[in-house]
């Protein structure tokens, strides 16, 4: 018989498992985060008691809603109504798994061991104690080998809890009126006992009580063989109704394809690699899902839904049961009343499997995870979110009492984060850092950024990206993200600090050199085009060797570099990037020119034997040097290329110049000619005169000589010891008595158009008598 406390039943579906590389510490009441990086992985997973939902939440701690009537909910005290965390497992373990029984909390470590809390009246806590009094906090079972640890799968229903071992084992303890653990005796087990199945085991699932029924267990073994053993009073271990089953004892319809299994109140649930599902048990509401209401003891095929259904994740209720297909979706069949089967109404029941109904604002998205229990069932999605339908008059939907006939969000869920945000790499000066949110227990609907240095907040720096600004070089960078999503608290995580590296140049356009490559200009350089912005260091070279001085942004060419190879080196600049060296292209420069240079003069007395002197016109720049070519009457006059040139008599009357060449190393000779001169006439034969030195008598010219040039006129003067006589100006000159004892002399000046004139003196007289 059973126990003067009615149990209910449980059953878990554990089918997702997230990888953890860090937790979270944090208080309830503060969003304050600290990283603890040495934490390992952990499963995530929901149970669904009698009148409670137990959680594994984003930061590996246990969260749960509900009564709290036996101390199931260790460290909550009174009943709760919406989700909140509970003491943590002893032993410094995270939990990997959770099951629930009416009144009693099973919780499997990563250490591999299983802890209980809650109702004990009947050993169901397997702690070696039976006592009405539930323990406070969490225990570690007791009974197993050695050689079941680490322990592989939890299973709790009503008052009854089972283990599956490492070594292919599986155990239970607590109510045992039905034989559900041992053929012995019935009564109460309150330390682990063996519980024989043919085969290895691999998966199990606890069963009942459910009103008029007791407890039973299945297990699937490798071989894909389903065994159950405990109340068959319905059928519902695939044996004839009646009797209970007191050993392991094969389903009889079971062929050795089955993939997975789930118990209900009064039934059996067995999930085939055809993608079938067999049903056998109790029927009432049609929880069996063929489409009818009998019970039955032979396995019967549920009517599947439409489109290659193939199922994924199964748990079962009292008179209901929940499927998720491998695409996430959730159908349900059974008993409508209290929305179990969320299907948005109290009737009718749902004699085969149908999708269930979203509530308002609600999208369930892909399911990877189902629980139930009596007449509730659990949900969680691909993003993490806990759901359910169902009795919530205990709280274990959260919120107020009621029924929820179509699926809900559970209240007081917490966006953790379980991968940290990070920072994309590289992460230098100039370059757009992007935040990476990280990996979240729920999907946040937004984030919130905010970038710092060192500590201090970015002023403006409230994006994904932030630009790498300079003076941030060598300094600790980090980003905190906040998700965020209605109906959740929200956290804020913070980055790794990265130290931003120098950043790097990109020249878009090479730098060139300026200016026309000839000796003497000046060449500029034009840096093209840097990104960021720099300032440059200049280093001219001659040949690929620097040229000593030439450090500024202009060079003036010199003779030396005629015909060389010039460029200039560039070392750009900037604060928190790292210099970049960089070459323009490469000019050889050719001879220069002068700007100007001047007319060249010459002086000296133009006339034969005279010595004329040249001087080169001022140069632009100055010549070091001319050359000298004299002409005359404009032809070059061979062998007189010196800078002075003795007049002769083949000069006179001709028209002397002289081309002066400026010269400078590394430019262009230029040549300039001076203004011409013309050359006096010169006096080959000198004049004569004729008549008789004596006063009174008349002397005359006799001849005007002769010269180089025919002159076209001449004039006379006569003189007195070589002093002009006045008014002599004849070609005959009468002495006078002022002349005698003097001596008398004809001076012939000849004249020819352009040309300047020359005077000859005759020979002396004798002296006048």
């Amino acid at each position: 018989m059973l126990p003067s406390r009615r149990p209910a039943r449980t059953s878990l579906a554990l089918l997702a498992s997230a990888a953890l590389t860090f937790s979270v510490v944090v208080g309830l009441s503060s969003p304050v985060v600290a990283f603890t990086p040495s934490i390992k992985p952990a499963a995530t997973t929901v149970a669904a008691g009698g009148t409670f939902t137990l959680a594994i939440a984003g930061n590996r701690q246990i969260y749960a809603t509900g009564k709290n009537d036996d101390g199931q909910l260790p460290g909550a005290g009174a009943a709760l109504t919406t989700l909140t965390q509970i003491d943590a497992l002893p032993d410094g373990t995270w939990p990997t798994a959770l099951a629930a029984g009416t009144g009693h909390s099973v919780a499997l470590g990563e250490n591999g061991k299983v802890y209980a809390v809650g109702l004990n009246n009947v050993g169901q806590l397997a702690n070696g104690t039976t006592n009405t009094a539930s323990p406070a906090t969490w225990a570690e079972v007791t009974g197993l080998p050695v050689g079941a640890y680490p322990v592989r799968q939890i299973a709790a229903a009503g008052l009854n809890t089972y283990v599956l071992g490492a070594n292919f084992e599986v155990y239970g303890a607590g109510w045992n009126d039905s034989h559900q653990i041992s053929s012995a005796a019935t009564g109460e087990i309150n330390t682990m006992t063996q519980i024989s199945v043919p085969g290895d085991p691999v998966q199990i699932a606890a069963g009942g009580p459910v009103s008029g029924f007791d407890g039973f267990v299945l297990a699937r073994n490798t071989a894909g063989f389903v065994f159950g053993r405990g109340d068959n009073g319905v059928g519902q271990l695939n044996q004839a109704a009646g009797a209970d089953v007191t050993t392991m004892t094969l389903f009889a319809g079971s062929t050795g394809n089955a993939t997975m299994i789930a118990a209900g109140g009064a039934a059996s649930y067995i999930a085939t690699s055809t993608n079938a599902i067999l049903a056998v048990g109790a029927n009432s509401k049609g929880q069996l899902g063929n489409g009818s209401t009998s019970p039955t003891s032979a396995l019967v095929t549920m009517t599947p839904p439409t489109g290659g259904f193939v199922p994924a994740a199964m748990a079962a209720g009292d008179s209901h049961v929940v499927v998720a297909n491998s695409l996430g979706t959730v159908y349900a069949a059974g008993e409508a009343g209290a929305g179990a089967v969320a299907s948005g109404s109290i009737s009718p029941d749902q004699l085969v499997l149908a999708p269930v109904e979203e509530g308002g604002g609600v999208t369930i998205g892909s399911a990877v995870e189902v629980a139930a229990t009596s007449k509730t069932t659990i949900l969680r999605n691909a993003e993490g979110l806990l759901l359910g339908s169902g009795n919530g008059f205990d709280g274990q939907l959260t919120g107020s009492p009621g029924n929820r006939l179509s699926v809900v969000q559970l209240s007081g869920q917490w966006l953790f984060n379980y991968v940290r945000p990070s920072l994309t790499s590289p992460i230098q000066v100039g370059q757009v850092a992007t935040a990476s949110p990280g990996s979240w227990s729920v999907k946040p609907t937004a984030f919130t950024y905010e970038w710092f240095n060192d500590g201090v907040a970015i002023s403006g720096a409230t994006s994904q990206t932030y630009t790498i600004a300079p003076d941030d070089l060598g300094d600790p960078i980090t980003v905190k993200v906040r998700g965020t999503r209605a109906g959740f608290t929200a956290f804020q995580y913070e980055s790794l600090p990265v130290a931003p590296a120098a950043g790097t140049f990109d020249i878009s356009i090479d730098p060139v050199i300026t200016g026309t490559p000839a000796i003497g200009n000046e060449l500029g350089v034009d840096e093209g085009l840097w990104t960021p912005a720099a300032t440059y260091a200049y280093e001219w070279r001659r040949g690929g060797v620097p040229i000593p001085g030439a450090d500024a942004s202009t060079y003036v060419l010199t003779a030396a570099d005629l015909g060389q190879d010039i460029e200039v080196g560039l070392v750009g600049s900037a604060t928190g990037y790292t210099p970049l060296s960089t070459v323009s292209d490469t000019v050889v420069p050719v001879a220069g020119a002068f700007s100007s240079v001047g007319v060249p003069t010459f002086s000296g007395a133009l006339r034969a034997g005279q010595t004329l002197t040249a001087q080169g016109g001022a140069a632009v720049p100055s010549a070091t040097t001319y050359t000298y070519q004299w002409l005359r009457d404009g032809v070059p006059i061979s062998g007189a290329t010196a800078a002075t040139r003795r007049l002769s008599s083949s000069d006179a009357g001709r028209s002397i110049s002289v081309v002066a060449t400026a010269t400078r190393p590394g430019y262009t000779s230029q040549p300039a000619t001076s203004v011409a001169k013309v050359v006096a006439l010169y006096n080959l034969v000198r004049p004569s005169i004729s008549g008789t030195a004596k006063v009174g008598r008349t002397l005359k010219k006799k001849s005007v000589g002769s010269w180089t040039t025919r002159p076209t006129s001449y004039t006379y003067r006569w003189c007195r010891n070589g002093a002009p006589i006045g008014g002599a100006t004849g070609t005959s000159y009468k002495l006078k008595s002022a002349d005698k004892g003097r001596r008398i002399t004809l001076v012939v000046t000849a004249r020819r158009s352009g040309v300047p004139s020359t005077s000859a003196t005759s020979a002396r007289t004798d002296r006048v008598k």
